[in-house]
C-alpha cells in the first residue's frame, strides 16, 4: 500500500473514530420507557418457544433442521390440515 493511501486511510479512522465519540457525548443514552416488558416479553417469548419444540419432540414430530434452522418447531410439515407451502420458507423463518 501506498503511503498516501495509507495516510488517507489512517485519516479515515481517525475522523470516523472523532465523529463516534461525539455522537455519543451529543445524544444521551436512554431506555425506552418500556423496556422492562419488553424484557418481560422477550423471556415468554423463549419459554413459549422452548415449550412448543419440547412438545413437538414428545409427540415424535421432530424439528427439521434444514426447514427450520432455528430450532423453533413453528416450522412444520409442508402439508397438512393446518398449514401449507404457500409462502416463502425465509419469510416463515423470520416471522418466528
Amino acid at each position: 500500500m501506498s503511503r498516501s493511501k495509507m495516510t488517507l486511510l489512517l485519516l479515515a479512522a481517525a475522523v470516523s473514530l472523532a465523529v463516534i465519540v461525539v455522537e455519543s457525548r451529543l445524544v444521551p443514552y436512554s431506555r425506552a420507557p418500556q423496556y422492562g416488558e419488553m424484557v418481560e416479553a422477550a423471556a415468554a417469548m423463549r419459554a413459549a418457544t422452548r415449550a412448543v419444540g419440547e412438545r413437538r419432540l414428545a409427540l415424535g414430530l421432530g424439528i427439521d433442521p434444514v426447514t427450520d434452522p432455528n430450532g423453533t418447531g413453528f416450522i412444520g410439515v409442508e402439508y397438512s390440515g393446518m398449514t401449507t407451502s404457500l409462502g416463502e420458507l425465509a419469510a416463515k423463518r423470520t416471522t418466528t
